[in-house]
């Protein structure tokens, strides 16, 4: 459980809204998530968007020790402030926070993740020096959780990333 809740409730992010229904275009919907197990890793795979918020943000709101995250895009969207307030409140209980962004592919300004430095995370932007390999992005997206297991996969931090099809 979170450290600042001393009832165990889960923090409500309001993840309602986010859920999408069979109404989607084509009747398309997304698969439930599943387990599967691999040399003694527990890997959990969530295909709709979400299961996917859902569980990262679960991840963040369990860590008690470290956040360590790495995302090409950031947006400054209704999904990027859902996940940056949840950094913030890691970061308020005594988590060590990191978030690094890519300068080219996250457009959301300093001032969007000025909160999370003032909550005591670390913030940085990262940005290849300019040559003839500038485009060539590394676009590495996880989360490291308690230097203990990660999040990873394609997904950015951005509305397009997690709404339902038939908002996308």
């Amino acid at each position: 459980m979170p450290k600042s809740d001393p009832t165990g409730a889960k923090p409500d992010h309001g993840l309602e809204r986010w859920k999408g229904g069979s109404d989607a275009p084509g009747g398309f919907e997304d698969a439930k998530p599943f387990e599967v197990s691999v040399a003694g890793h527990r890997i959990a795979i969530f295909p709709a968007g979400a299961d996917r918020l859902a569980a990262l943000l679960d991840a963040i709101d369990h860590a008690e020790v470290s956040l360590y995250g790495f995302f090409y895009l950031f947006q400054a969207d209704e999904a990027g402030e859902t996940v940056r307030a949840a950094l913030i409140a890691a970061a308020r209980r005594g988590v060590a926070v990191h978030l690094i962004v890519d300068a080219f592919g996250s457009d959301a300004p300093d001032t969007f993740f000025a909160p999370l430095i003032e909550a005591g995370a670390r913030f940085d932007r990262f940005s290849a020096r300019w040559n003839v390999r500038f485009l060539i992005r590394n676009h590495q997206k996880f989360l490291i959780l308690d230097g203990q297991s990660v999040i990873t996969g394609g997904f950015n931090i951005s509305d397009h990333y997690f709404k339902p099809p038939e908002e996308n």
